[in-house]
């Protein structure tokens, strides 16, 4: 069985999607490139245009709750992190969201800024995979 954000039910992914234009909006400015990576999420998680606009007009009525599974909570944390650099800059408004929104998924702070951190490298550019996962490996158990 496929795990990630294939597995959300459609509740979750409309959450995910509104938590996702939360942080979109944190800067009060919804970006085209940041648009069209929300799309692109919703896209692979199968959420349909319709879906993703009863999302924009009331986002109060898709909560984010905590997934238990860590896989899915890492897969959140991957959303947000990639969406603060989608527009080619970091702000710190941006920064203090997703440092809060990774606490609340579990996430240790150091680790969590060390994504930050290297996402402030590789702002331009693709991020090599090994390079996330060997930020990450540090803080499992």
């Amino acid at each position: 069985m496929m795990r990630g954000p294939f597995s959300f039910t459609k509740e979750k992914k409309q959450a995910i999607i509104a938590l996702l234009l939360q942080m979109a909006g944190v800067d009060e400015h919804l970006d085209q490139t940041e648009e069209k990576y929300i799309q692109e999420i919703a896209r692979q998680m199968d959420l349909e245009a319709d879906a993703i606009e009863m999302v924009r007009k009331a986002p109060e009525k898709y909560p984010f709750h905590v997934p238990k599974d860590e896989h899915e909570r890492m897969t959140i944390l991957y959303y947000m992190i990639f969406l603060m650099r989608a527009d080619g800059k970091i702000l710190p408004s941006e920064e203090e969201m997703c440092y809060k929104i990774g606490l609340k998924l579990g996430f240790n702070h150091n680790m969590v800024m060390d994504l930050i951190a290297v996402l402030k490298i590789y702002l331009n550019e693709d991020v090599p995979p090994e390079i996330m996962l060997e930020h990450v490996r540090k803080y499992l158990n």
